[in-house]
């Protein structure tokens, strides 16, 4: 399941935004 999500450029583009959104939040 996860290896045909890895493979959408979308669901990845996504997951990047997420991760730097959380580490912005957490850096504050």
């Amino acid at each position: 399941m996860l290896r045909h999500q890895v493979l959408n450029p979308e669901w990845f583009h996504s997951v990047k935004q997420a991760k730097e959104a959380i580490n912005t939040w957490l850096n504050e």
